[in-house]
């Protein structure tokens, strides 16, 4: 499966990315709702990660369900850790099957 997110709507409006999350802060998923091993959760906590961004929070169910995903978003907007946390994710699930 194929899906496209498209996060143009940061570019139209004239808000800074911090005021623009500021606003839509209280909607937002907290890492923690994701189940992340305690480890990657601790990780997580200790660098003061709690709330997700929108592409995090619509990337990482996906990328966890192991479908294909296309995204575009803004630079600062959290795209790295929406795709490499499930990747430790399952890496630290798998390690711990196996050991």
């Amino acid at each position: 499966m194929l899906i496209l997110l498209l996060y143009s709507f940061y570019i139209s409006i004239s808000l800074p990315l911090s005021l623009f999350f500021h606003l839509i802060k209280h909607n937002l998923l907290k890492f923690s709702e994701f189940k992340f091993d305690a480890s990657l959760q601790e990780g997580l906590e200790a660098m003061n990660f709690e709330n997700t961004t929108p592409i995090q929070e619509q990337a990482i169910p996906i990328i966890l369900n192991n479908q294909d995903l296309i995204a575009v978003a803004q630079t600062g907007t959290g795209k790295t850790a929406a795709f490499m946390l499930p990747i430790l994710q399952k890496l630290a699930v798998s390690n711990t099957t196996h050991t």
